[in-house]
């Protein structure tokens, strides 16, 4: 996608490890956001309405205002 948009910035889908038992949780059903709360602790959130309505395939990309720690690129 960076490749298409100068201006994109993209991450990865990311899997979760349980840090008390190092269970592995892999992604596997809907994409999710990031997001806050409101002590601004970054929470996992459904995609919302609108933005599935907007994609046409899997494959498109999701946009979001937030991102996870600093697995990101830039082109």
């Amino acid at each position: 996608r960076i490749g298409e948009n100068e201006t994109a910035v993209v991450c990865p889908v990311i899997d979760t490890i349980d840090w008390n038992t190092f269970e592995f949780y892999m992604q596997t059903g809907e994409p999710m956001i990031g997001g806050f709360d409101w002590r601004l602790t970054f929470q996992w959130h459904a995609v919302p309405e609108k933005e599935r309505q907007r994609r046409t395939s899997r494959i498109d990309p999701i946009r979001s205002p937030t991102m996870a720690g600093g697995l990101f690129a830039v082109r």
